[in-house]
Order: C-alpha cells, then structure tokens, then sequence
C-alpha cells in the first residue's frame, strides 16, 4: 500500500480507494512458459527493530533496554529506556455483526455471490493489506506489532500509549473507507506487564473485545465501541475522553501544578463507590455529597484558575458535563485513568 485518497461519488457517498503497488518476484527457473503469477497480502509483514537492527521483544516494545536484550538477568540502561510506565497493550479488534451484514447488507436486487464475494474481499484488503500502511506510520512502527490481522479482524501488541493510538486510528479509517454508519468495529485492549503470558493478555483483551460488543447506548444503539481500562464506551466518546485527558494534563504538569494529583484518585474512590448497590439493587449515592463536599474543600480563596478547574469537574460529576457537552461518568473515569498512566510514564 503507498497512499489512500477519498473519491466522491454520483450518489454523494464518499469512499474510501486504496492504491496498491505489488512488486513480483520472479521464479530463476525458466523451464516452462507456463508460469501464473499470484500475491496475497498479510496482516504483520513488518515488525519493530531496535537500534541494532533486532526484532524487538515484548520488553523493548513495553520501552525497557538492557545492556543485552537476550538476556532477561542483564542490567537495564535507565537511560536508554522510553518512559516509566512500560507496559504492553494487547489489542483485539473486528467487524461488528458481520453475519448480519451479509444477510441484510444488500437490497435484494442487488444481493448476488459476486457482491458478497466483493465485500468479503474488500474488508480482507483492508485488515490484510492497509492496516500494514497504518502500522508503518512513524508513530507506530518502532512500537507496535501486527501478530494477525486479514478478513475482518485484528490482534495486536505494543506500548501501550502507541497500541491506544493505533486502535483509533485504524477506527477512524476503517469508517472512511465503508463510507457507511452500519459497519463498524468494535476493540478490547488490555494492559499488562511486560513479562505477563501473552497468551494470556491476549484472553483478557478477549474479554475485554466482548464487554465493547455488549455496549449499548441510550437511543438502544450498540457495540461500534472500545473497553479501555475494563470500561465500555463508544468510539463517539473518545474525542471527549482525549478533551478530559488533556484537561487532567494541564492542571496536574508542571512544578507548580494547579491541582493535586491525590484528586485523580479521589475520582476512582468515587466511581467505586457509585458502581456499589444495596440488597435491593438501588446504586449508592453517597459518592455525590462525598464529591461536592471534597471538591468545595479543595478551593482556595483568590485562586481563580483552580476554583475554574475544580467547577469543571464538578459540573463533570454532578451534572454529567464537560465543556457543554454531555458525558458520562464512565467516560470521566477513563480519561482520568488515562492521564494517570501518562503522568506515571513521565
């Protein structure tokens, strides 16, 4: 794959077109001139390198060196290695309802073994052939690694900040190329150490993949969603998750940071206590005083830009809004927890 390029078409539905280059190799043998001449693409052509032009292991792609890679008792080289948070993301990803999309896909006039031959094909391009053009972007090809991806789905492993981006990306470019609202992909990450079995990690984000195919929203509309950190939430959520991320950011850098790092944990004090239910099945609502009383204590008279930030979180929690935008409580707690980790790595 080189470059992709979006085309209008008659009916206003825009799609997606992959150009593709295919350099054939031919066979030194010219005993017969009888030769067919075939390609297949796959998922994972390519994998991240280190310095020494070595296939990096799980802990070089979670951010640790040694002075001898091989050697799992060598020394690490703090210097040399990228962040403090090295941990791997283990990414499974595929096509929602799939099934369904063939038998109701395609109006009956237009339903023929050719058309689902052609979608069937388009979607094994797509997850065999161009996620190895997203994989190849700089942000990606030194830290991620397809372990398989063809026909409509995908697993994945790598820094775990890099594997989180990589899963939006390849959302995001997954729509542009159906050009339709009802295909959608639905992905479980989870996060582990290094030295975890990946077979293992690779059954949770199993799991995880099914708590985001299980996701529904209010208007009954479900799956087309992510479960990061054990939590559900649809791709139409992540913009806002990356907006809180950021916020967090903001007021918690620094030398002098606006917040304090102890309210991070305050929140997931609060979003444990709100999951809590009685013996009749009603939620506990205690975390809500808890949380207007703890964020009135933590203002500071001629502070503006604390007491700023503290409303906004107020207005988070209580009122189930971020910057005039409605969220939930769940999204809240995933970007929390997400700028939890980058503060860690840093």
């Amino acid at each position: 794959m080189t470059n992709k390029d979006l085309v209008q078409t008659e009916n206003t539905e825009v799609c997606l077109t992959v150009k593709i280059e295919i350099n054939f190799i031919k066979p030194q043998s010219t005993s017969t001139k009888n030769i067919a001449y075939s390609y297949r693409f796959y998922g994972g052509n390519e994998v991240a390198f280190d310095k020494k032009g070595k296939a990096k292991n799980f802990e070089q792609l979670a951010g640790i060196d040694r002075e001898d890679n091989e050697n799992d008792n060598s020394p690490i080289v703090k210097s040399e290695c990228t962040g403090s948070f090295n941990r791997l993301a283990i990414l499974r990803m595929d096509v929602d309802g799939l099934g369904q999309i063939f038998i109701k896909g395609f109006n009956k006039e237009t339903a023929s073994f050719s058309a689902y031959a052609t979608l069937s094909g388009q979607l094994d391009w797509f997850f065999s052939g161009y996620l190895n053009t997203i994989r190849s972007k700089e942000d990606y090809k030194d830290w991620v690694n397809i372990i398989y991806s063809g026909g409509d789905d995908v697993f994945a492993v790598g820094r775990w900040d890099k594997t989180i981006a990589f899963a939006e990306e390849i959302q995001s470019e997954f729509k542009l190329f159906t050009g339709r609202e009802d295909i959608t992909v639905s992905a479980g990450i989870s996060i582990v150490t290094p030295k975890f079995p990946i077979a293992k990690g690779a059954d949770l984000a199993g799991e995880a993949e099914h708590l985001a195919k299980d996701f529904k929203r209010l208007d009954k509309r479900e799956k087309d969603a992510l479960c990061l950190f054990g939590i559900a939430v649809g791709w139409e959520e992540f913009k806002i998750i990356k907006d809180i991320k950021d916020f967090w950011l903001e007021h918690l850098e620094g030398e002098n940071p606006i917040l304090s790092r102890g309210l991070l944990q305050k929140v997931f004090t609060w979003y444990a206590i709100s999951k809590r239910k009685d013996k009749n099945e009603n939620p506990n609502l205690s975390w809500k005083w808890n949380t207007a009383y703890s964020l009135k204590r933590y203002e500071v008279k001629d502070n503006k830009k604390k007491n700023d930030a503290l409303k906004m979180i107020e207005i988070a929690l209580l009122c189930n809004q971020f910057g005039g935008k409605p969220i939930r409580f769940d999204v809240f707690v995933v970007a929390s927890r997400w700028a939890e980790l980058i503060l860690r790595d840093k």
